[in-house]
């Protein structure tokens, strides 16, 4: 998988499921600058590639990613 289809999957499952989610405290415990994740989500700011993978791996883990 390329970063770009990554970073549509995270994009997507993100939207999808960010009222059931606190994108603050998901933004901590990876230790990611604040608001990062909810201005990736917006569309003002986009993700590097290495918190992208480390992001999607996450949710991976915790989810039917």
């Amino acid at each position: 998988m390329d970063n770009d289809h990554i970073r549509v999957r995270v994009k997507n499952w993100l939207t999808k499921y960010k009222k059931f989610i606190r994108l603050r405290a998901l933004e901590r415990h990876l230790g990611f600058p604040s608001s990062s994740i909810q201005k990736f989500v917006k569309g003002g700011r986009t993700l590097n590639d290495e918190r992208l993978l480390l992001l999607f791996k996450y949710l991976k883990k915790m989810s039917n990613f």
